[in-house]
């Protein structure tokens, strides 16, 4: 299998001003709502180059318009060589071998010994009360949250007897699973492989009242099988990269990835702790692609904190998602749980759920305990659906900025637990334009001071160089910006007038290194 990257979309037959041709209705409406321009990124593939390519591979399996490229079979090597000559073709790239030797595990899908957990039961979520009240995710049920009318796609191994399960039959009974995928095989049967997204699913969309209610229970979902448990290559990726344009048109409106990679069988194709940038794994550019469209993308950290490997694995660097990683029942870090930063100094994670002893419900429609921040991140992605839902006319990444800066380690983020754990009616009542109030924060020497004209912002440089100081709104835009030259231990401080729209902004600062932090306040 080889990733064929087209260097452009010349003489498309498609047009901006024309999404109907190429958009789904809700694609359209979601770009609408956020303010995102449809731009040729959105176009499909040129026609043309896939029906050239088609002569000379065995088969095309799938095209990815944001990457713009073409997943393809090809045995003879000779066909390589022709098609890296056609004008139009950026580079050819092998991701999986049919006689590589199988050497790593599957370390996303392992359990581990599971200590004492906190056994926290009630009347309504049964086994799932304590790890979703450590998060005051029961205050966003209580106020009706639960996830009602959000589109949440899971991409996982595969959903075995999701169809035949006492804890799914509500969602079946009221139509909340609207399409199922298998990315890997080709069709749609995703109900006969694999345990793990079983196990994932429940955390998210299982309800039996005082057995067991996951974090969003009345939401609408989309289950893909993108993961190939017999193998470990780049081409999973692209399965998800599929999944993830395919959730796009869908009008899907959180992605929950249990996933991740950094090792592969063939060990010339693995990334290394360098890859970690948030730029070189195909799975992160799309995770920051489909950000950019309107989706809030949670993604596991990854269980290496014990291993060799250590750090977060990929899509976790991506700079827009909303990286899970995990603690005990007891609100400790977890050890397996991997570490940051990104390679390029990044945060990650950003916010922590239950990863060590987290209840589910497994194939056999029992209650059980497992460990990995596979089950931290549906918890926190459930829960995430329901704060946007109480909050829909805000952007994706307003939403995430609210979850971190009403995380327990908002002041002092580290590369463990990032924000710390996450605090969901925090988050609401930050989002709420009547309850948000200013935040004075501390972040690796700098703070903030309100007054009735200004905002005050102080800086303490731990070295000498240049600084950057930028204000953005929810969607991205810099309404100031400041920069200039600072010395080691002298404090300065930034004066921003309050002449632009009231509302909720985010202040960025960067350095020489490009080292960057962000806090938040309220206009």
């Amino acid at each position: 299998m080889y990733w064929v990257a087209f260097k452009d979309k010349r003489s498309t037959p498609y047009r901006v001003d024309a999404p109907q041709q190429y958009l789904s209705d809700r694609a359209i409406e979601r770009r609408a709502r956020y303010n995102i321009p449809i731009t040729p990124q959105d176009f499909p593939v040129n026609p043309a180059y896939i029906y050239n390519l088609s002569k000379l591979v065995n088969s095309v399996s799938y095209t990815s318009k944001w990457l713009n490229g073409a997943v393809v079979e090809i045995q003879d090597k000779k066909a390589v060589k022709q098609i890296q000559r056609m004008p139009y073709i950026k580079k050819v790239v092998p991701i999986s071998k049919t006689n590589s030797n199988r050497k790593t595990s599957q370390e996303k899908f392992r359990t581990k010994k599971i200590p004492d957990a906190v056994n926290d039961f009630d009347g309504f979520y049964g086994t799932a009360a304590h790890q979703i009240k450590m998060l005051e995710g029961e205050t966003l049920h209580h106020a009706g949250y639960r996830g009602k009318g959000m589109r949440v796609a899971i991409m996982d191994g595969g959903f075995i007897n999701v169809d035949q399960l006492e804890v799914f039959r509500r969602l079946f009974e009221n139509g909340q699973i609207l399409d199922t995928h298998d990315f890997v095989d080709g069709d749609k049967h995703v109900y006969a492989h694999g345990t793990h997204g079983t196990n994932v699913f429940s955390i998210m969309g299982g309800y039996i009242p005082g057995v067991y209610v996951g974090a969003a229970p009345e939401a609408e979902y989309l289950l893909f099988r993108t993961e190939n448990g017999a193998s470990e290559t780049p081409l999973e990726e692209f399965n998800w990269i599929a999944a993830i344009e395919y959730s796009d048109s869908a009008g899907v409106d959180v992605v929950n990835t249990s996933l991740g990679y950094s090792v592969y069988d063939d060990e010339t194709m693995s990334y290394t702790y360098r890859d970690m940038d948030g730029e070189t794994a195909y799975i992160t550019q799309a995770v920051d692609i489909a950000s950019g469209k309107g989706m809030l993308i949670a993604t596991s950290a990854g269980n290496k904190g014990d291993s060799k490997w250590n750090y977060i694995t990929a899509p976790a660097d991506a700079d827009s998602s909303l990286t899970v990683g995990s603690v005990t029942s007891r609100r400790r870090f977890s050890s397996f749980s991997s570490h940051g930063p990104t390679f390029d100094k990044r945060i990650k994670p950003n916010i922590c759920g239950q990863g060590t002893a987290t209840a589910y419900v497994n194939m056999f429609d029992k209650r059980s305990r497992g460990n990995g921040t596979s089950y931290s991140t549906p918890l926190v992605a459930g829960l995430t659906a329901c704060l946007w839902q109480a909050n829909r006319s805000l952007p994706p990444q307003a939403i995430i900025r609210a979850i971190e800066q009403s995380g327990s380690n908002a002041q002092t983020p580290d590369a463990d637990v990032g924000y710390g754990i996450a605090n969901f009616q925090a988050a609401n009542e930050l989002l709420n334009p009547q309850s948000a109030k200013m935040l004075s924060q501390h972040i690796t020497g700098f703070s903030f001071e309100h007054t009735i004209d200004q905002q005050l912002f102080y800086y303490e440089s731990k070295q000498s160089g240049s600084l950057v100081i930028e204000v953005k709104d929810l969607y991205g835009k810099v309404v100031e910006r400041q920069q200039r030259s600072v010395e080691k231990g002298v404090e300065y401080i930034f004066t921003f007038k309050k002449n632009y729209p009231a509302g909720f902004y985010h202040v960025l600062v960067y350095n020489d290194k490009g080292l960057r932090n962000t806090v938040e306040m309220v206009n």
